[in-house]
């Protein structure tokens, strides 16, 4: 079971995302306060249908669902899938910790 902690900043909502690949399918379950990215709280996501950036399950449900272009969430539940499934190392992303975009002009 993979868990991340996606910290929207921008909204001020904090997301606990947990997967577990089942077969072919990765079982989702999303905890926010956020009521468009709550309806996302269980989802049920085909193994096959993660690798387009743009073109795949998770972001379709979000974009049904209401959440924002800007939502972090979707790009978390991704983040879960992609570990699940084995194409990103579970132990690179403990190694790093966080990902973050700074709005700086440097």
């Amino acid at each position: 079971m993979t868990k991340v902690v996606v910290n929207s900043r921008l909204c001020g909502f904090v997301h606990r995302i947990s997967g577990e690949r089942k077969g072919n399918i990765i079982d989702i379950t999303v905890d926010s306060p956020c009521q468009n990215v709550c309806r996302l709280k269980h989802l049920e996501v085909p193994i096959n249908d993660i690798f387009d950036i743009r073109d795949n399950y998770v972001m379709k449900m979000a974009q049904e669902n209401g959440c924002s272009a800007n939502c972090l969430a979707p790009n978390g539940i991704l983040q879960v899938c992609w570990i699940e499934a084995g194409l990103l190392l579970q132990t690179l992303c403990d190694r790093v910790g966080c990902v973050s975009v700074d709005f700086k002009d440097e």
